[in-house]
């Protein structure tokens, strides 16, 4: 896809979308790939936003310290370009703060809220779904994030050009051991006081996540001490966020949720933002690893379809509303922390998608996504950037 005929004698303009964070991370457009964590992202994926100006970027927070370094590796013989490594800041030490027996009754109760879900699951696809009778250490085990302390050490190893984090704050010794191996730092605020709290830290840049993006919300300060659960976290709108940070926050900061076209990109870098973080847009190219039910819905879906969930995970994200959405969050109770919730919920979503019907299947599934929803394309991520760049273009055209 290239630009219309209409345009080419405008690209000397095209330095109007340069910005402050180009010349830091040594990229050509301020366009970020969010990163995709669960399957959607990719390193081909990462690869090709890094080679068409932007910066790409690797969702690591699953991934064990061997599968990081496979990653990176690859990603480097796809691009020469900068790209982005991204993980969770967490507690690797999580289950030592609760008894046995906590855990114990923890974890029963929400296998119970879940039976009659189960129940009607397996009445209509005459199938019995895959529960293994765990014992308490065998499932947190099996469901525990990897190590963050090898993940790091891994990344400081294989230096990428750049590590980003979200859900909390490294340690200022973490930034410092980067910083000295040349590679820069991004987190990830969804609030004035994080922002701050980040700055401090001595990060080069801030993603700046509005209530609109889809996934996971990126907070670390809570309403309630210690409660990651959409009840108490916090949902500010993009613009409204954007504004309140940079009046107090020096760093080049990074807007993100619920982006789809060039003109909502010129916007926001008109009104201060160093650059943008797309996500949602991206999960329906080819490149990406997004499940074929998970795109249908992204295709036909609406923003007023989305909510703030923490029933899949345990931790607050936006995602698509459907029946098993509805029902955990009907219960005043609180589910397992992160990520021991989708111990539970993973598998309803896995037998859904394998025997059900695609729409019917979404009402059971785990699917993220941001307000930029529907969207309605399929094409490569190249093409995808050169429309965003026309549509860019061509909105500060019509102004100017």
């Amino acid at each position: 896809m290239t630009l219309p005929d209409s345009l080419l004698g405008r690209n000397k303009h095209l330095h109007l979308m340069h910005s402050n964070i180009c010349r830091i991370l040594k990229i050509s457009l301020p366009l970020f790939l969010s990163p995709l964590a669960g399957g959607p992202g990719t390193p081909q994926l990462a690869a090709i936003v890094s080679n068409s100006g932007g910066l790409g970027s690797l969702a690591c927070a699953y991934n064990n310290g061997d599968q990081i370094r496979s990653v990176i590796r690859q990603t480097k013989q796809l691009t020469d370009k900068p790209f982005a490594v991204n993980i969770f800041v967490h507690d690797d030490h999580l289950e030592s703060q609760f008894s046995s027996d906590e855990r114990k009754l923890a974890i029963d109760r929400i296998r119970k809220r879940c039976i009659p879900i189960m129940v009607e699951l397996e009445a209509e696809t005459g199938e019995q779904i895959k529960v293994e009778n765990d014992t308490v250490e065998s499932f947190l085990k099996k469901f525990r994030l990897p190590s963050m302390e090898e993940q790091l050490h891994v990344i400081l190893e294989e230096k990428p050009p750049v590590l980003t984090f979200t859900f909390g704050l490294l340690s200022s010794d973490w930034v410092q051991r980067f910083h000295s191996n040349n590679i820069l730092v991004g987190g990830t605020c969804t609030t004035v006081e994080e922002a701050k709290q980040l700055e401090s830290l001595g990060v080069d840049f801030i993603t700046v996540q509005g209530a609109e993006a889809g996934g996971h919300r990126g907070s670390f300060i809570f309403k309630a001490a210690g409660d990651s659960t959409n009840r108490h976290c916090s949902c500010i709108e993009l613009e409204t966020l954007l504004m309140d940070c940079l009046s107090v926050v020096k760093l080049p900061l990074i807007a993100a949720g619920g982006i789809s076209n060039g003109r909502k990109i010129r916007s926001l870098l008109r009104k201060g933002a160093s650059g943008v973080q797309l996500g949602t847009v991206f999960m329906t190219c080819k490149e990406a690893g997004t499940h074929a039910i998970h795109c249908q819905i992204l295709q036909t879906a609406k923003p007023s379809d989305t909510t703030v969930t923490s029933c899949f995970t345990g931790r607050s994200a936006r995602g698509y509303c459907n029946r098993i959405v509805d029902y955990l969050e009907s219960f005043d109770t609180e589910f397992l922390p992160f990520p021991y919730q989708s111990g539970i919920t993973r598998s309803i979503s896995n037998h859904a998608a394998k025997y059900l019907p695609a729409l019917r299947a979404a009402d059971f599934m785990q699917l993220w996504m941001g307000q930029s929803v529907p969207v309605k394309h399929n094409m490569r991520a190249k093409e995808l950037i050169e429309l965003l760049k026309t549509e860019w273009l061509e909105s500060d055209s019509l102004e100017n």
